[in-house]
């Protein structure tokens, strides 16, 4: 059974292979083993259609002949933050149809594509790759225009900057400044010292990276993210995230999701009133009276 939670899946390969064993590719292994050659040249026409049409395309075309073709476009979207399971899997079975036809089916492929798209040796980059800057990118979480609004997000964020600080996530010389700029969403060094290890960043950034809340900067991915921003290794593997990291990641994807009117928070800097606030939080999540929260 296919799970519509990207964090279900340890990589790209992983869930190209959960893919490959869904009910609805193999209906459609089927009907192509089984199908025309007029049948067979329409499926063709819908799939390059499809795959013309979306995030796949330039990189679909960039390894055309490439052994093992679908595995290495998936492995692209899974990076730049494109692959969500709900949204993709459509596209990754029209391109399996694809890379069926190519080897099973007698159809002139390369012959019926539509209008070959000019050849280049380079790789294609993503829209933020094609205007180099040494600053990296931040995450968009700021709604600027609405005082209210925004005066309420800066609380929760304030919030999660205490959380990170009491656990030892941050450096306790980070100032709240720089944190605060890592959710404006423009490129600049936040100048934020992460003391935790690469994991929990990894993972932490990749569910911050699926929230409805957060505005995505084109070309924006977890991986990068770590290394430009914060200069540390990424490492997406779930098997290194202990249970107490995976609560509190949880608890600061509830923190800053402002559909979650329970939550109170407290001017105070008192150690204890913010943990009376996380043990409150937790309680509410795991009795279901809070939001549930996209991706994790």
């Amino acid at each position: 059974m296919i799970r519509y939670n990207r964090s279900f899946y340890a990589s790209a390969s992983q869930w190209l292979e959960a893919i490959k064993q869904d009910r609805a590719w193999l209906s459609q292994l089927q009907q192509l083993q089984n199908a025309t050659p007029a049948e067979l040249k329409k499926q063709h026409q819908m799939a390059s259609n499809k795959i013309e049409k979306s995030d796949a395309c330039d990189y679909w075309h960039f390894y055309n002949k490439q052994v093992d073709r679908v595995k290495l476009v998936v492995e692209e979207l899974w990076e730049a933050g494109k692959m969500t399971p709900a949204i993709q899997r459509t596209l990754i079975i029209w391109m399996l149809t694809e890379e069926w036809l190519e080897q099973h089916s007698e159809i002139d492929i390369q012959a019926s594509e539509k209008p070959k798209r000019p050849s280049s040796k380079q790789k294609p980059k993503a829209k933020a790759d094609r205007k180099p800057s040494d600053k990296p990118l931040t995450l968009k979480y700021y709604m600027h225009g609405n005082n209210g609004v925004l005066m309420r997000q800066r609380k929760r964020v304030h919030q999660v900057f205490k959380m990170w600080n009491r656990w030892g996530w941050i450096d306790e010389q980070t100032s709240l400044e720089d944190f605060d700029t890592f959710f404006e969403g423009e490129p600049r060094h936040c100048n934020i010292t992460w003391k935790a290890n690469g994991t929990i960043l990894t993972i932490l950034l990749q569910e911050l990276l699926e929230q409805l809340y957060i505005e995505k900067p084109t070309g924006c991915a977890a991986k990068s993210l770590v290394k430009q921003q914060f200069g540390k290794t990424a490492n997406s593997d779930r098997t290194r995230l202990d249970n107490i990291s995976e609560k509190r990641i949880k608890l600061t994807l509830l923190v800053l999701d402002p559909q979650n009117h329970n939550l109170i928070f407290q001017d105070s800097d008192d150690l204890s009133e913010i943990q009376d606030i996380q043990d409150a939080a937790l309680k509410e999540i795991f009795a279901g009276k809070l939001r549930s929260t996209k991706g994790i």
